[in-house]
């Protein structure tokens, strides 16, 4: 899996043991993609990549040869299908649990168009964000964490991120 090798090279290249969990056909469960150490902490980690949807990446390609330009219609706030990767991820960290752990982190990454969207859409569903207005200091827009339901919440069983 793309996303698997990526999330390993990442942790392996700042310093992190990190040793595949392997998947027994037999059970047909899915589990945790590694177990990772550093000094005396380990945690499972569980890697999920967002790609380009086919059909969106079809239309992008035939709007610049046609048009010349191309819209995005990735939009800051929760992502309902973010928060379906979240629980996904938040099952199979659960489905580990008998290995030996401090932590249980996912690890999300974005390969995709407007990547800094969609990992942010990641990180205001994760943290149920919402911008607010503040009027007292000039109307400077302010990042409100917890505000809607956050999938920290709803997933009590992850206990970190990675973006």
């Amino acid at each position: 899996m793309r996303s698997d090798d990526l999330a390993r090279a990442a942790l392996e290249a700042i310093g992190y043991e990190v040793s595949p969990i392997y998947i027994s056909n037999k059970l047909g469960k899915k589990e945790a993609d590694f177990l990772v150490s550093y000094q005396q902490i380990s945690a499972l980690i569980e890697a999920k990549l967002k790609e380009n949807d086919p059909k969106e990446e079809e239309e992008r390609e035939t709007n610049l040869h046609s048009k010349g330009r191309y819209c995005s219609k990735h939009a800051g706030g929760r992502n309902e299908t973010i928060s379906g990767i979240i629980g996904h991820g938040a099952r199979q960290l659960k489905s580990s649990e008998d290995k030996e752990h401090n932590f249980k982190i996912l690890f999300f990454m974005a390969d995709c168009i407007n990547s800094k969207v969609v990992s942010e859409q990641f990180i205001d569903t994760i943290y149920g964000c919402t911008d607010v207005i503040e009027h007292s200091n000039q109307n400077s827009i302010k990042k409100c964490y917890f505000y809607r339901n956050s999938d920290f919440y709803r997933r009590k069983i992850v206990d970190a991120a990675i973006v």
